[in-house]
């Protein structure tokens, strides 16, 4: 992103004065300025710009790690045999009416068929996405 610029100061800072002038037509002592400035500038951009990216690599790795919202298309959750038969965990899913109007709540499968917590089966509504609970927070001692 800024590696144009930071070449671009890197060349500002090798400025030489020959026979007396400099290639910005100031005094060596300006020169020598401004060659020390556009090197720290550089250097400050580039440890910046390291920066940066050891950040987007920390947030990459929690978005990673986040639930997100699973499409009921692309797959349903994991089941387990139970005594009324196969049974999902009770994970959080986003459905939608006939009217379009939106909502959340939890629910599980039960034998491929979505239940409420109240344990009253889907129908009136459309199951279009699901995501797992978030665990729990880690209580400090």
């Amino acid at each position: 992103m800024y590696d144009e610029l930071v070449n671009r100061l890197k060349i500002l800072a090798t400025l030489e004065v020959k026979n007396g002038e400099s290639y910005l037509n100031v005094t060596a002592e300006a020169t020598t300025a401004i060659r020390e400035i556009a090197q720290e500038a550089a250097d400050a951009i580039e440890e910046l710009s390291r920066e940066v990216d050891i950040d987007n690599d920390a947030m990459t790795a929690m978005y990673a790690s986040m639930p997100r919202w699973i499409p009921v298309t692309e797959r349903l959750p994991k089941t387990r045999k139970s005594i009324l038969g196969k049974r999902s965990s009770k994970v959080i899913v986003a459905f939608r009416f006939d009217d379009g109007t939106q909502g959340t709540d939890t629910a599980h499968t039960l034998n491929g068929e979505w239940v409420f917590e109240d344990h009253i089966t889907v129908v009136a509504r459309t199951i279009t996405h699901w995501m797992q609970l978030p665990k729990p927070p880690k209580e400090e001692t």
